[in-house]
């Protein structure tokens, strides 16, 4: 019974994803070279805490956090607790990832915001997987 409401948790994820993925995110992309006093101001450019690219950074760490838990402890057999907190800490750790790569990108946009999304994201996972 367990076994299937975490399907459910993930189909609810990815038609989440899909509906996120098929409206489009629209990031701040330059396609021109940055001089080096324009770094910063890229770093400051308006980040609106609602916006499309959040939503999309939230489901995809609680679509990351929720894939590596069913698959640690479904397919590999390690204790509940430990998958948890693996499949939240990579999911986060992707998102660091993507925000890093936006910081040496010339054409990327770091954000804290999306960091934070991030983290709300996998954390949604965990307690969706620990109240079902």
């Amino acid at each position: 019974m367990h076994s299937n409401r975490y399907l459910l948790f993930l189909l609810v994820l990815l038609a989440s994803a899909q509906a996120s993925f098929a409206t489009g995110s629209e990031g701040v992309r330059e396609n021109q070279p940055l001089e080096p006093h324009v770094h910063f101001e890229r770093l400051v450019k308006s980040d609106p805490w609602f916006a499309q690219d959040k939503f999309d950074h939230f489901l995809f760490s609680a679509f990351a956090a929720g894939m590596a838990y069913g698959t640690l402890h479904h397919n590999f057999g390690q204790r509940e607790g430990k998958s948890l907190i693996i499949g939240a800490s990579l999911s986060f750790a992707l998102g660091l990832g993507k925000e890093a790569y936006d910081l040496k990108s010339r054409n990327g946009h770091p954000s804290f915001k999306d960091l934070l999304a991030d983290l709300l994201g996998a954390g949604c996972a965990v307690f969706m997987i620990k109240s079902l």
